[in-house]
């Protein structure tokens, strides 16, 4: 872990020298152009040697003086913002751009804790390999494709999948905009495969960062090989990412579990997977899972003290339609 912080911290050092670098730039370039901001940001600068020069020739009182710099401090700072806009340039065009705006791209904030764009970015470190990232850089509201559901209503439905499939994705949409006080805080699609559930959770999973949240993306299969792992240590290699995801598990603002009852179970996974849900309830966290099972098989599989847990804490979406991966190929 320590080895993973360390290359982030590197990153986040790099970010800063560009941001401020790009600063510099800017700097240079209004200055060739307005000589006189250069003359406005040196006075700003020397504010500190000019309070001690007043205070030491004209005799004012601390608060006097004060008052007097803060003044011409406004009226500098207003005349470099109107200097600015008449070349088309917002106040804080000099200043460093920086990609978190709420750590300064250090990864903590004023209080020592780790950002959020921190924590996000080592979960993300430790699983690179997923190629979860690469999903989510095409995989988004904007390219989610509705036209491709049936407009046949199926045996047994009162709506075409495409109807259901509008309803959901309005539904998703504000999901994702009202994030984290949504009610209720989870759900559960669940469906035949090909029918947009995965899909769907990336786009939900890329509306939710680019929101500047955290988001754990694992299949159930991941989840209950780390807590596995976590429990009996086997493998070296895999314990420090099964740390961070227990260490997540309870942390992390939105869990996405894709595949449900995909996983091996047996009695172990079965109180992992309790355990988890359980702890993102009581945490008032959301969590999001798909499952090709319907209700009536998640209760079987997973008996009823996790699928209480469902049925009182979770919406069920239902998915349907023609296989879509079938319909592709």
């Amino acid at each position: 872990m320590d080895d993973k912080i360390n290359k982030i911290t590197r990153e986040y050092e790099e970010k800063r020298r560009q941001a401020f670098s790009a600063a510099v730039s800017r700097k240079e370039e209004i200055y060739a152009r307005l000589p006189r901001i250069r003359e406005i940001d040196e006075k700003l600068e020397s504010t500190g040697m000019n309070a001690i020069r007043t205070y030491l020739t004209a005799g004012l009182d601390k608060e006097t003086l004060k008052q007097k710099l803060k003044k011409e401090n406004q009226e500098l700072r207003s005349e470099k913002a109107a200097l600015l806009a008449s070349l088309g340039f917002s106040p804080d065009y000099l200043k460093p751009v920086f990609a978190c705006p709420l750590c300064e791209d250090t990864g903590y904030l004023p209080d020592g804790g780790r950002c959020v764009c921190f924590r996000q970015r080592l979960i993300d470190l430790s699983y690179d390999a997923s190629g979860i990232r690469q999903e989510l850089a095409i995989k988004s509201f904007d390219t989610f494709d509705a036209e491709l559901f049936s407009r046949k209503i199926m045996p047994g439905m009162s709506i075409t999948p495409y109807r259901n499939m509008q309803q959901i994705l309005a539904e998703m949409k504000a999901f994702s905009q009202a994030f984290p006080h949504n009610n209720p805080h989870s759900l559960i699609f669940h469906g035949p495969p090909g029918t947009g559930k995965t899909f769907l959770l990336d786009c939900i999973a890329k509306a939710v960062l680019d929101r500047g949240f955290t988001v754990l993306y694992l299949t159930a299969n991941q989840l209950t090989s780390a807590m596995e792992e976590y429990r009996f240590h086997r493998n070296p290699q895999e314990t420090e990412k099964a740390g961070m995801i227990h260490d997540e598990i309870p942390r992390v603002d939105l869990l996405i579990l894709d595949d449900l009852g995909a996983e091996y179970i047996n009695q172990v996974t079965a109180a992992d997977l309790f355990e988890c849900i359980n702890t993102r309830i009581l945490s008032h966290k959301s969590t999001l899972i798909s499952t090709n099972l319907d209700p009536e098989k998640l209760r079987t599989t997973y008996m009823d003290r996790l699928y209480s847990r469902f049925k009182g804490s979770y919406r069920f979406i239902r998915f349907f339609g023609p296989d879509l991966r079938t319909r592709k190929q």
